[in-house]
């Protein structure tokens, strides 16, 4: 895959996994888990992909097991793995 393909490839990614909130509502958000977890659900500057509010470490939108899974994701900013140990 060319490098073009690539980077398209991961901004559709992001794009699908980031939350679709609005401003407000994101900054409530980025400061609940600032408060809680000690890093927001999206942070750039860290590794330019969503984290897991629980853990912290990168979310990699095409692990996740389902689109219910994902999902779940979108809605609460966490990842697969923390999502199984949390629900079973």
């Amino acid at each position: 895959m060319e490098r073009k393909q690539q980077v398209k490839k991961i901004v559709e990614d992001l794009q699908d996994a980031v939350p679709r909130r609005s401003g407000k509502m994101q900054s409530a958000m980025d400061d609940l888990s600032m408060s809680m977890f000690g890093h927001r659900q999206y942070d750039e500057t860290k590794t330019g992909k969503p984290i897991c509010v629980f853990c912290g470490t990168a979310i990699d939108v095409d692990n996740f097991k389902d689109e219910l899974s994902r999902k779940e994701f979108r809605i609460s900013g966490i990842c697969q793995r923390c999502q199984d140990e949390t629900f079973g």
